[in-house]
């Protein structure tokens, strides 16, 4: 798309008196135009356009990494993963931390990311011991919880002990983006 100016004659670039200028753009609002000192038009371009994307995330941090998602039957994470982690090797929905362990257990943990909402674990405590066992097992792996306990997203390293980062549940695209750049960053310090 190419922009130019179409000259304007010279007995409009004076001063004009303020109640011109109001009229004018009352009648712009009204017709649905743009009244300015400068006409701007477009000329549509002859190169190939191409669709325009945006990653929330880098591809870079989740390329080739196996996904595994635990959270109810009729939660909306996995889809939300999915749309977020594009470049995800695979983005699987699991039962559990049990299961998951199962899984990754003998994978390359380099390869792996979780996340879990913890209100599908039953009591704090319960969530506690699995995530302790999930980072004692899988210490290199990235670890993202949701809650909607929480009072607030937690992207530090302050939950080091059961986790790389957590949401609170229902978060947004861009939320979830961070948790999962974080978590994959905080997991390699």
């Amino acid at each position: 798309m190419t922009f130019f100016s179409a000259n304007t004659p010279t007995h409009r670039l004076g001063p004009q008196p303020l109640w011109r200028s109001v009229l004018r753009s009352v009648i712009a609002l009204i017709d649905g135009e743009t009244v300015t000192r400068r006409n701007i038009a477009s000329q549509s371009s002859d190169l190939p356009m191409a669709p325009a994307t945006c990653d929330l995330i880098a591809p870079s941090l989740v390329h080739a990494r196996d996904i595994y998602v635990i959270d109810f039957d009729d939660g909306s994470l996995l889809e939300q993963v999915d749309e977020v982690a594009l470049w995800a090797a695979s983005v699987t929905q699991v039962a559990d931390v049990d299961t998951v362990m199962a899984l990754i257990l003998p994978e390359s943990p380099e390869d792996v990311l979780v996340i879990i909402n913890i209100d599908t674990m039953g009591d704090t405590e319960n969530a506690v011991e699995r995530l302790l066992a999930l980072k004692l097992a899988c210490p290199d792996v990235p670890v993202v919880i949701g809650s909607a306990t929480f009072s607030r997203n937690n992207f530090t390293q302050q939950r080091r002990a059961i986790t790389d980062a957590s949401v609170r549940l229902p978060c947004g695209s861009a939320a979830l983006a961070l948790a999962i750049e974080s978590s994959v960053m905080n997991s390699k310090r």
